[in-house]
């Protein structure tokens, strides 16, 4: 939970909510009320049948928005109004606070500047940072004010939050605030890998906790979606002794069906070491997978890697661009292949890439 939401905020953001539909609500209603009125007083009127059509064809233009928005044709970027309505909300009382202060807090007045760098480190030396002397990063920004940019740290010995101005020259510095320790400076700074602006560091520093950014927040919750999921593969051909793997190699697409009594399918594509693609031909990370791919199908389960290199190198690196492996000939390689199965038995994970998704 935010701190907004512990202090009674959630009324006061539900209300403002409530605020905002009725104004949107009068205005719709008034901006039909006056083109309406607009385009009866101009069909009456002599000579005003082009300001009549025009607004006709703004009424059908309306109703035909509405009439696709309401049927899914358009769609609306609901994310971006959403995301903008809450931070207008959720930002006005800090604003209010800064303007009471001055803005004294948004611009840093009252913040201790040095000139240099160097002018900052010999007036303590505690901030000089080295490995007994640690120093806690939080980025690199961009600022239109300085060509390098400025770097947020935590100074652990001194407690400070500064800000150096990495392209100014001798590196300007901006004491933000202060923390207790890292793990305080870490809350203050929550989701600062989103936010890089000065001015939200400053607020931060300041103990106002303010959200991020509208385009921020819009990356930050990008980020939360999960992950799409691996598709699961589909039965094995294990216990079937007709069919074959047809490979097609053109314009730089690689395509390998299985062909059985039950049809046509695509071989499943065991990732491991090239989420691109199967390939054959050579010794790659393509044919790896490729060898990986068969062996799933032909065994129902992923055999340890010393069995994928070499079916890799005995048979997925000789295939031709155009190629029929039988069920019969991998399973006759599987037989002479014994020993390598028994000095190597333990199956392998399935798909480490499926645990990120499949994006």
């Amino acid at each position: 939970m935010s701190r907004d939401e512990t202090t009674g905020l959630p009324f006061v953001r539900r209300t403002a909510w409530s605020g905002l539909v009725l104004a949107a609500g009068w205005l719709v209603f008034k901006a039909l009320d006056l083109g309406g009125s607009a385009t009866w007083d101009a069909l009456r009127s002599s000579g005003g049948w082009p300001l009549a059509l025009a607004g006709v064809t703004v009424a059908g233009l309306i109703l035909s928005s509405a009439l696709g928005i309401a049927a899914g044709r358009i769609r609306l970027p609901v994310t971006h109004v959403r995301i903008w309505c809450s931070w207008l909300i959720r930002h006005a009382p800090y604003v209010v606070r800064d303007l009471a202060c001055l803005r004294r807090i948004s611009r840093g007045s009252k913040n201790s500047r040095w000139a240099t760098q160097a002018e900052f480190e010999a007036e303590d030396p505690r901030r000089i940072g080295d490995p007994d002397q640690p120093h806690s990063d939080y980025g690199h920004w961009r600022d239109s004010r300085t060509t390098g940019g400025i770097r947020v740290s935590f100074i652990h010995e001194t407690g400070e939050i500064v800000a150096v101005a990495l392209g100014a020259e001798g590196c300007p510095v901006e004491r933000l605030g202060y923390a207790r320790d890292y793990h305080a400076a870490d809350r203050l700074l929550e989701d600062w890998a989103y936010a890089h602006s000065l001015r939200w560091a400053r607020y931060r520093s300041h103990g106002w906790h303010v959200p991020l950014p509208p385009r921020s927040q819009w990356w930050h919750e990008f980020d939360r979606r999960p992950p799409t999921p691996w598709p699961s593969p589909p039965p094995p051909t294990v216990g079937t002794s007709i069919g074959a793997y047809y490979g097609s190699s053109h314009d730089f697409e690689n395509d390998v069906e299985i062909v059985d009594e039950a049809g046509t399918q695509p071989l499943y594509h065991a990732v491991d070491s090239s989420p691109t693609g199967l390939a054959w031909g050579y010794s790659g990370s393509g044919p790896t997978d490729m060898a990986r791919s068969i062996l799933l199908d032909r065994l129902g389960y992923v055999p340890q890697r010393e069995v994928i290199y070499a079916l890799r190198e005995e048979v997925v690196a000789n295939l031709g661009a155009q190629f029929v492996l039988t069920f019969a000939e991998v399973d006759a390689w599987i037989d002479a292949h014994g020993a390598l199965f028994a000095a190597n038995p333990k199956a392998d994970p399935l798909d480490p890439y499926a645990a990120g998704g499949a994006d």
